[in-house]
Formats: structure tokens, sequence, C-alpha cells
């Protein structure tokens, strides 16, 4: 018996654009897209996203960073909130739910988000299986391709092994590969 490999979706950074800037016609999908987004922007997942309070922002500097134990590993995942993460942190900070519950999100449950993710997809017109996974993949990606060391990435996903986080980055696009071997060319001038 051999294996299935099963190939991983992802989403390019236009994808997470169009999902970004697209305004829905309800409350109810605008709030699961803005969750999204902030698991692409984080890499964190459904129920890290769904814990975190204002007890997990760390300000260094000018920065602000989310440290957590992850839920699924308790190992603390460390990320510098980008400015579109903290413009989403600061959106529903006055947020009824998030006063109430004294989180930083208004999170339903993860069967229903998952749902209305598949609605966002089809909104978008993006044909892929939209997951909160897909959003810690993408992120995942999208830090490689830019050239983040993986120890660092490692760290950001609470990831226990360098090999997971290996896994969760996937096949290099030809760009990366294009540019990586690029570098060569000066070595043998």
């Amino acid at each position: 018996m051999k294996l299935e490999k099963k190939e991983k979706t992802y989403l390019s950074i236009e994808e997470i654009s169009k999902i970004a800037n697209h305004e829905f016609s309800t409350d109810r999908l605008n709030t699961v897209r803005d969750c999204f987004l902030m698991s692409c922007y984080t890499g964190y997942c459904f129920a890290d996203i769904s814990a975190l309070t204002t007890a997990n922002l760390m300000k260094v500097g000018n920065d602000t960073l989310i440290t957590k134990n992850r839920e699924k590993t308790l190992v603390q995942a460390k990320v510098k909130l980008i400015d579109k993460a903290l413009f989403l942190v600061t959106k529903y900070s006055a947020h009824i739910d998030c006063i109430i519950s004294g989180k930083l999100f208004p999170m339903k449950s993860n069967q229903k988000s998952n749902e209305y993710l598949k609605e966002i997809a089809a909104v978008c017109g993006i044909d892929k299986n939209l997951t909160w996974h897909v959003a810690r993949f993408s992120f995942a990606k999208i830090c490689m391709e830019s050239g983040m060391d993986i120890k660092v990435l490692s760290e950001a996903l609470g990831h226990s092994r360098l090999a997971q986080t290996i896994h969760y980055c996937g096949q290099f696009s030809n760009d990366k590969v294009i540019r990586e071997m690029a570098k060569l060319e000066s070595a043998f001038a």
C-alpha cells in the first residue's frame, strides 16, 4: 500500500488581496474574512486566533508582537504584527462581542467559519477550497518565498520540529527558484 501525497492549497498575495479588498454585503462574511486574513498575516490557526486576548500583545519599541502558546502543541509562537494585522486588531477592539469575551476577535465556530469561507471564495472568484489551514499554509509559503529564515518561520508557526515547517512550505515557485539560482551567477563569474 502506498500513501498518496496530497497537494496543499496556498493563496497567492494577489488572491489574499482580492479577499481583503472585497466588501461583503453581510457583517458575518466581513468578520470571517477579517479573521481569516489575520490568519494569513500571522500564520495562527483558527483555535489560536479564537483564543487571542490583549494579554497576548507585546510592545517592543514601535512594533507589536503576538506571543502565545499554540493551542495544539503548547509551543510558543511569536509573530510581529504587520500593519494590516494591527489594523484588524484595532478594528475589533470596540466590537461588543470582543468587549464581552475579552478576546481580540469575534469568532464564530470553526464549522460555521469554514462554511462562510466557501461563500467568500465563491464571491471573490477564487476556485480553491478555503480553510483555516489554507491561510496558515499561505503565510508559511509567502514568508519562505520572501526570504524569511526557516528557523524564524518555524518559531512564528509554533512548530516543535523544523521538518514540520518545511512540510508546510511545499515546493518553491519558479520565480523563487530563479531568484535563488541567480545568486550563483556572481559565484561563477
